[in-house]
């Protein structure tokens, strides 16, 4: 696997990353049924796990924007 260069927030909390392992293997197991190839099953692993990930940036992405509004509305009371 190649080493990543970011500074990812994965890299600074290994429970995140072990939840977000646990997400993907349980996604995996509920997709099994859909599967019609067993020959694609690591394509398929990769592609769930990606989503997984880009779906957990974003939320963090938008989490991290999200109190600037609401700290600023507080601020005015």
């Amino acid at each position: 696997m190649a080493k990543s260069t970011t500074n990812s927030p994965c890299r600074r909390n290994p429970d995140k990353v072990d939840d977000l392992a646990q997400d993907v293997w349980i996604a995996v197991w509920q997709a099994l049924p859909r599967l019609n190839d067993v020959a694609t099953l690591k394509s398929y692993i990769a592609r769930i796990a990606q989503n997984i990930c880009v779906t957990h940036v974003r939320r963090a992405l938008v989490r991290r924007t999200q109190p600037l509004a609401d700290t600023v509305g507080l601020a005015v009371l």
